[in-house]
């Protein structure tokens, strides 16, 4: 009965921190005023998502063949924890290519990072 004990601490202490995070939603054709919790309510801009999306665990979900396009970098201000990150997916719903985030500045090819 103690083995069984210490199996259900290790279980709980393995799953408790998934069962907090959540899966939110982006895609240019969104709102910012949706849920972000499903694919038919999903955020629209990639900075609303990171300011939302700040739970250790999390998935930010961006939309295959959505490309994300701007100027200015994205400040990503969230992470997570060590071992529980925050995670941003471009393969994860819709189809066609890997969602895309890139410059669209005049910048130079060692610089054409957005985040």
């Amino acid at each position: 009965m103690k083995k069984m004990k210490y199996i259900l601490i290790l279980l709980f202490l393995i799953i408790s921190p998934l069962t907090f995070a959540d899966i939110h939603y982006v895609s240019t054709s969104g709102a910012d005023t949706g849920t972000g919790l499903d694919s038919t309510a999903p955020w629209a801009t990639l900075a609303y998502a990171e300011s939302h999306a700040t739970t250790a665990g999390d998935i930010i979900a961006l939309k295959k063949g959505n490309t994300w396009s701007g100027t200015t970098a994205l400040a990503i201000k969230h992470g997570g924890a060590s071992g529980n990150h925050i995670i941003w997916d471009g393969s994860l719903w819709g189809s066609g290519a890997y969602a895309k985030i890139q410059s669209s500045a005049n910048r130079s090819d060692g610089n054409l990072s957005m985040v």
